[in-house]
């Protein structure tokens, strides 16, 4: 394979990426506007990484890297916006990051020759479950501006690829991304934490007073939100066996697998785990839902393991908020 594209390469999930890419031997090229993310600083630079400070909607950008780069084989697609919050105060953002300027992208890269894709879609798509765990053919009834807009692109890179039959195109479905690369070479480190995990090693290490819970009244085993949370390592080793599958595969066009372990969380047991691992207590309070929170998101994985050479390899909770936790020790220098 020639060099490998990774969009929205500054960002949490996509730095572990560049990091796995490069462990397997692979060549990689970055591309980030930093809208959403601090600033690179060395990152690419220690790693002899070539970054293009871009956005993937600016076209003669884009153009001007294909040219500059025409040794392109395959595109790890992480650049968009990831907030459920954000998206019902500004659904406009979501649309043009996530599925206008996406739409575009590819419709370039396609013209391009580039016929190997991974893309980071959601399990944002499949809205209230009617039944756990979550296939992938369960409904699609996104209940957020988020959701809509991933599945709104998984539509129009499904219809992509009928119109350019000789692509391929993995789209993994993610449930909660968490945790640090275990060998703390990076983690996350968000401009203004709001993932649960995160906001609680923050708290555990007082870097913020306390924390809350949104919701408390859902119909669930203690009743607040349950998520099945994926080692954020063990996810990026499903992009690389999805970049293989892609290359391999004997049927051409897009296909979806949902990327968790199928076991659920609560909102309480994350945050009492973090107490027990930390070591320490800190103050929780409740407060009304967010608008735009699924009850419950617990993942069917049994075809994605049954079609990529992909085995989890950090299925624990504690391993999660063990690696978030050091991680966070060390950029705050505790």
């Amino acid at each position: 394979m020639g060099k490998v594209l990774v969009t929205g390469a500054n960002g949490y999930i996509a730095k572990h990426m560049v990091l796995a890419l490069l462990d397997a031997g692979q060549d990689v090229i970055g591309v980030d506007n930093l809208s959403n993310s601090r600033a690179p600083e060395d990152f690419f630079d220690s790693l002899h990484v070539s970054f293009i400070r871009a956005d993937i909607g600016d076209m003669a950008a884009m153009k001007d890297l294909f040219s500059l780069y025409q040794d392109i084989d395959a595109i790890i697609h992480f650049a968009g916006l990831i907030y459920v919050g954000e998206s019902i105060e500004q659904p406009d953002l979501y649309y043009q990051a996530n599925t206008l300027s996406a739409f575009n992208f590819f419709n370039l890269a396609f013209r391009q020759g580039i016929k190997n894709i991974v893309f980071s879609s959601s399990a944002g798509i499949y809205g209230e479950a009617l039944s756990l765990p979550i296939s992938e053919d369960h409904p699609h009834n996104p209940i957020n501006p988020y959701g809509r807009s991933k599945l709104a692109m998984e539509w129009m890179l499904e219809d992509l690829a009928r119109l350019y039959p000789d692509v391929n195109i993995t789209m993994l479905r993610y449930f909660n991304v968490a945790g640090a690369d275990i060998q703390q070479r990076t983690g996350q480190n968000s401009l203004k934490a709001r993932h649960l995990i995160e906001v609680a090693c923050e708290a555990a290490l007082g870097i913020r007073s306390g924390m809350s819970i949104f919701g408390t009244d859902y119909d669930t085993i203690d009743g607040t939100c349950v998520r099945d949370y994926i080692h954020v390592n063990d996810l990026v080793n499903a992009h690389l066996a999805a970049l293989k599958y892609n290359i391999t595969r004997d049927v051409n066009g897009a296909l979806a697998l949902n990327c968790g372990y199928g076991q659920g969380y609560s909102n309480r047991q994350i945050i009492e785990a973090v107490k027990n691992v930390s070591g320490h207590h800190f103050s929780v309070t409740q407060a009304p839902r967010r608008e735009g929170d699924p009850a419950a998101l617990i993942a069917a994985n049994d075809k994605i393991l049954k079609t990529l050479d992909w085995t989890p390899e950090y299925n624990s909770i504690e391993t999660i908020i063990t690696s978030a936790l050091n991680w966070k020790k060390k950029i705050m220098g505790l």
